[in-house]
């Protein structure tokens, strides 16, 4: 694989209107986020037959971060929405997107246009906690062997894995009520989905910006090639919730 380092000259960037400007920094620090979080649900999520205490770990693990991911989707929408519409940059860019971009950003108004998971999710349960749901569900959810907490003597590794199960409970529910398997891979599919179109649109966004605002007085792109001569493939990486918290002075 290569990468291509570009250096971004101050002069540069100063030469960028305002509005631009903002929206270029946005448009990476919301690109880098999701691409992160994206990553960590498959690493969390690449479950291979395990001990029940190690399974049921990484499951909480997963369902965390995608609705932490959810919190992050509904956000980065709504500025990009302001930014991009509110300040006219859609009137120069929307028409330079190329098919893929365009795409994103047709499917992207669709989806938030009706309502969907990802607003419902967010509301409730991803950024904001819900006191009427959560004390609704903890009398309609799972059986007692179920309702389990692990506690260590490394507090990062206390796992209040019953308390978590409510919360994952009444979110999979609105995905699929009565099937949990149906409900995880509904909700997970969805979220990477709608991260994917974010991603998509707003990369087509940063080149085309990229491509105005930074080639050189010779209209070059100066870019350094970095290389890399192996890489593990992303359902290789599996991040564990127990560890060993051993420092090295």
């Amino acid at each position: 694989m290569q990468l291509y380092k570009l250096i971004i000259h101050k002069n540069k960037l100063d030469n960028i209107p305002e509005n631009e400007r903002v929206f270029f920094i946005l448009a990476g620090h919301i690109s880098n986020e999701l691409n992160v979080l994206r990553k960590f649900i498959i690493y969390c999520s690449n479950l291979e037959p395990k001990m029940d205490h190690i399974l049921n770990s990484q499951l909480t693990q997963s369902l965390i971060i995608i609705r932490v991911t959810i919190g992050k989707i509904y956000e980065a929408w709504r500025i990009i929405r302001k930014i991009f519409y509110g300040n006219n940059l859609s009137f120069y860019y929307e028409p330079l997107l190329n098919d893929a971009g365009k795409a994103a950003l047709v499917n992207l108004k669709k989806y938030f246009k009706k309502s969907n998971l990802i607003n419902i999710i967010r509301n409730q349960y991803s950024f904001h906690y819900n006191y009427e749901n959560i004390a609704e569900c903890i009398h309609k959810s799972i059986d007692d062997k179920d309702r389990i907490i692990y506690l260590s003597d490394i507090i990062s590794n206390n796992l209040y894995a019953y308390c978590d199960s409510i919360i994952n409970y009444a979110v999979l529910e609105l995905c699929s009520p009565g099937h949990p398997e149906t409900a995880i891979n509904i909700l997970m599919q969805e979220t990477i989905k709608v991260g994917d179109w974010l991603i998509d649109f707003l990369t087509d966004c940063l080149i085309i910006m990229i491509n105005k605002y930074f080639r050189n007085e010779d209209n070059k792109l100066l870019l350094e090639i970095l290389n890399f001569d192996q890489l593990r493939s992303i359902n290789e990486i599996e991040i564990p919730f127990f560890i060993n918290e051993y420092h090295k002075d």
